[in-house]
């Protein structure tokens, strides 16, 4: 999600993804991302070869399980 942000232009803000994920809560989220970002030292660099690599991943398995 936090990749998302960084190389989408229409990315998936932390609301749209606690409506399509509602076993976590919209705060839980964005204490999750937080503490996240702070472990990393809000250090986000991610290529975009990685990014296109993990996002088709993902992308496939949504739909073998949809």
């Amino acid at each position: 999600m936090l990749a998302s942000k960084i190389w989408e232009d229409a990315t998936v803000l932390n609301v749209d993804f606690a409506e399509e994920v509602p076993c976590y809560s919209l705060y839980a989220l964005m204490k999750l991302e937080s503490v996240f970002l702070g472990i990393c030292k809000f250090d986000m660099y991610i290529t975009d070869q990685t990014y296109e690599k993990y996002f088709l991943a993902i992308s496939e398995q949504i739909k073998i399980h949809n």
